[in-house]
Formats: C-alpha cells, sequence, structure tokens
C-alpha cells in the first residue's frame, strides 16, 4: 500500500524524466541494420529501409536489429510482439542498452506499402533517436492499482477498520484513474516527437515530400481491419487523424 501511494505521489508530481533514457550514447550517422533472427524474405524490404534511414541522419546507438513480431515471438516463446503494430526499443547489456531493436508486426508488413512501411520505420528510428523509454511497465502499475482501489472501494463490510479500508480504495482508484492519464499523455508526446523526427529523417534521405508519405502511412494504418484508432485520456497515441492533421501536405 505504502509503494502505491509513493508511486502514485512520484506520479502525480509531473516528474516525467522517466520517459527518456540519460546518458546515451553520442550519436552517429552510418549505423548499419542487421536482421536478428535467421534471414526471412518478408523483413527484408524493412531492414533495407532501416538501413537507409538509419545512415542518413544520426542515431545514439551503436548498431541496429530488425525483425518480425513473428519471429520475436518464437524466440521468447511468449507472445510479446503484436503482429498489428511496430515498436523500437534500447537493447543489449548497459544502462542505456547500447543497441536498438525495432520490430514490424507480420500483418503490418503483409498490409503496408512500401511508402507507408518507410514511414512506420521512420517513425520508429524517432523514439530510438530521442532516447524515448518505454512506458508500458508504470502503466501496468498505475492500471494494477486502479484495479486494486476498485475492489476496496467497492466493500461493503460494515465495521471502522473496513470503513477506512474503502476510503483508501476509493482514492487509490482515483489516483490510479489520475496516474494512467498522466502517463498516457506523455506517451502520446513521445508519439508526437517521434513523427517529428520520422519526418526530418524521411527528408534526410531524399524523401521529396516527407509529409505525404507520413500522411500515407496513417491513411493505411486507419484502415487496417481492428487498427485502433487513438486519442482520448487514456490513449497512449494521439489519434491517426490528429496525426494525419499534424502534418504539413505543402511540399
Amino acid at each position: 500500500m505504502r509503494a502505491a501511494i509513493g508511486f502514485l505521489f512520484t506520479t502525480l508530481s509531473g516528474c516525467s524524466s522517466s520517459a527518456h533514457w540519460r546518458n546515451l550514447p553520442e550519436q552517429r550517422t552510418g549505423v548499419v541494420a542487421y536482421l536478428l533472427i535467421d534471414d526471412n524474405e518478408r523483413i527484408r524490404p524493412a531492414v533495407g529501409l532501416v538501413h537507409v534511414l538509419a545512415e542518413t541522419a544520426p542515431l545514439p546507438v551503436d548498431k541496429l536489429y530488425v525483425f518480425t513480431s513473428g519471429q520475436g515471438n518464437l524466440a521468447l516463446r511468449v507472445q510479446a510482439f503484436d503482429s498489428k503494430n511496430a515498436g523500437a526499443f534500447r537493447c543489449g547489456k548497459g544502462t542505456p542498452p547500447p543497441s536498438g531493436c525495432v520490430f514490424v508486426g507480420d500483418e503490418l508488413l503483409a498490409a503496408l506499402s512500401l511508402d507507408a512501411l518507410a514511414g512506420v520505420m521512420a517513425h520508429e528510428l524517432g523514439h530510438l533517436e530521442r532516447g524515448h523509454k518505454p512506458l508500458d511497465s508504470d502503466l501496468q502499475t498505475a492500471r494494477g492499482i486502479t484495479r486494486t482501489g476498485n475492489q476496496l472501494c467497492g466493500q461493503l463490510v460494515p465495521g471502522p477498520i473496513c470503513a477506512v479500508a474503502g476510503v483508501i480504495g476509493c482514492a487509490l482508484a482515483l489516483g490510479g484513474l489520475a496516474s494512467t492519464a498522466t502517463i498516457s499523455s506523455y506517451s502520446r508526446d513521445l508519439e508526437r516527437e517521434a513523427d517529428e523526427s520520422a519526418l526530418n529523417r524521411l527528408k534526410a534521405a531524399g524523401v521529396q515530400c516527407p509529409s505525404l508519405v507520413m500522411q500515407k502511412t496513417f491513411s493505411e494504418l486507419s484502415n487496417l481491419p481492428g487498427a485502433g484508432k487513438g486519442g482520448g485520456l487514456f490513449s497512449t497515441h494521439p489519434s491517426l487523424r490528429e496525426r494525419w492533421q499534424n502534418l504539413n501536405g505543402a511540399c
């Protein structure tokens, strides 16, 4: 209980420093992209795009590894990677880890055009460029506190001790919701930063109109079956409509 209250206090104080890695390696160009797992023809376009995008603008990593969601899940023997999503995170040993890992969902590979895939890969490299840290564990903790608080808050057992526990539970539930909203807001800001980096990286790679490439990316993502639209107080991503509208289509 004390740890939960401490977590809420830290989050609600507005401290967002945990969303970024500190002491990143010096940014450098010419970073090489590798296949993380055995060769796979389906992943080759993504690897090629990552290689081109990585060598045209600096990144604070020593090397890059690219893999599909299916390859990652098979290697870990758990469903850790979403077949309808893509992601990037620092990997390897160290604080922060020295390398960058990029995964792309198998369904994305099958559904997206090469232009849209380039937008997705540029966005994921943007997370690495800006030194973003995953916020999933913080969100899971906040949501767990909310669930625990709801359970205590809903208790109708008579007695002063139970009444106090119920009051504390209601407060924890409200605090957990507020914490979830705060962390989600940080996450949406990180996604906007990655979008901005993607535009600059595509431009550095010689793309004539990066904004149109990114608009095509968001349009194709929004048309995928079961695609989440994003947006809202508890969403970790801005809506695809907002991200599309934020781009200046003029070249």
